[in-house]
């Protein structure tokens, strides 16, 4: 498979099955991007009707029907998982892009990479392979193995009732698939940057990203980021549910949401730490260019108008805006981090875990009390 990485179309639709079958299915526009709300339709449209018709039947619907989570799963988690695969595609291409149109590094080397990367993750044996674990996944909880939904339960209890069976079947096996797929195409990312970060990259520590001009790479965690926070509001659902039955509380979750927090930073942000090396050189190296330019500029500056009698006015003179300008450039290059990620990144990472799960701590403190609060610390600050 030949890639076209240089005009930017790396990460690009392709022939894996599951897109074939969604064409085939009129599910995907001719863009390649999934018709999502056709999709949840499908997933969860059957689940409401069969717990519609066991109503009407003088049956009372499906356990699983009263999980929070299974509700959230398909009209919150699915959106969600749908347009982080729409967000990743588009910013990994963008961020190709930026590699080639930049020159950091030579394009050849560049090219084995992203095609060994692409080849990766357009194999269709490994799409037949997630697919075929989210099947299993779902089988076993139509037959009682794991809790009705899945790893992250809410309930326990599951039947052979229409809702059961398509939901254990059809939808879960479809949201897993989804996550899986996802999950898979961001390891093939986070590989393509550890070998990237191996490379000799032309940085430039100047750039006024103060990142030596690779920002570009943590783009895609904005994706992360929607998709951590279709996990969470599944996880926010599923503890919810376990609170209403009194089957947890509220302190015993905090280890596992620390531990799904700190899974998430690692496996955003991992692989971009591995760029430190390159601006801590660049930053070292660039430094000391400056250094000496700066430092003769100013020598002479002073001659001319200090030490001298200056034969002209000093305002308006360009010698004066090349000094502010130096100096400009000198800070950013001092102030060049050592990664190529903003700390806003690492925030919208952590609130996309986190918000879903506020609902969940206002069952301990009221909110009138959080309210209350947060008043008291308006006005406080007003008064200041």
């Amino acid at each position: 498979m030949t890639t076209t990485t240089a005009s930017g179309h790396f990460w690009a639709d392709d022939d894996r099955p599951f897109q074939r079958l969604l064409r085939r299915l009129h599910l995907s526009r001719p863009t390649g991007n999934v018709r999502r709300a056709w999709l949840v339709a499908i997933a969860w449209v059957p689940l409401a009707l069969g717990a519609v018709i066991r109503k009407l039947g003088g049956r009372e619907p499906e356990p699983l029907v009263y999980d929070i989570s299974v509700h959230i799963r398909f009209l919150v988690a699915m959106p969600c998982v749908l347009t982080a695969e729409h967000m990743l595609r588009r910013l990994v291409n963008t961020s190709v892009a930026q590699l080639y149109d930049g020159r950091f590094a030579d394009a050849s080397a560049l090219d084995r990479v992203l095609d060994r990367a692409e080849r990766l993750r357009a194999e269709p044996a490994i799409e037949l392979a997630l697919a075929g674990c989210a099947l299993v996944l779902g089988q076993l909880v139509l037959w009682g193995v794991v809790g009705t939904t899945g790893l992250v339960s809410g309930t326990s209890q599951t039947s052979w009732s229409i809702s059961g069976v398509w939901y254990a079947a059809i939808a879960l096996p479809l949201l897993q698939f989804l996550v899986l797929r996802w999950i898979w195409e961001w390891i093939v990312w986070s590989l393509a940057l550890v070998q990237i970060s191996r490379m000799r990259l032309a940085t430039a520590a100047s750039h006024p990203d103060r990142s030596a001009g690779l920002e570009f790479l943590s783009w895609p965690l904005g994706a992360f980021a929607m998709f951590m926070l279709g996990l969470s509001c599944v996880l926010a659902g599923a503890w919810g549910t376990q609170l209403l039955a009194h089957r947890t509380t509220i302190p015993s979750l905090v280890p596992t949401l620390a531990i799904l927090l700190a899974i998430a930073l690692v496996v955003a942000l991992g692989p971009l730490i591995l760029f430190a090396q390159h601006l801590y050189r660049a930053r070292l190296a660039e430094l000391s260019d400056y250094n000496a330019l700066a430092l003769q500029y100013v020598r002479e500056f002073r001659a001319k108008w200090i030490d001298a009698v200056p034969i002209t006015s000093p305002l308006g003179a360009a010698d004066i805006q090349a000094l502010h300008d130096l100096g400009g450039a000198y800070e950013v290059i001092a102030t060049t981090g050592m990664t190529v990620f903003r700390r806003r990144s690492a925030i919208a990472i952590v609130l996309a875990v986190l918000v879903p799960l506020i609902p969940l701590a206002l069952t301990v403190v009221p909110i009138q009390r959080v309210f209350s609060r947060l008043v008291d610390a308006v006005v406080g600050a007003l008064a200041l």
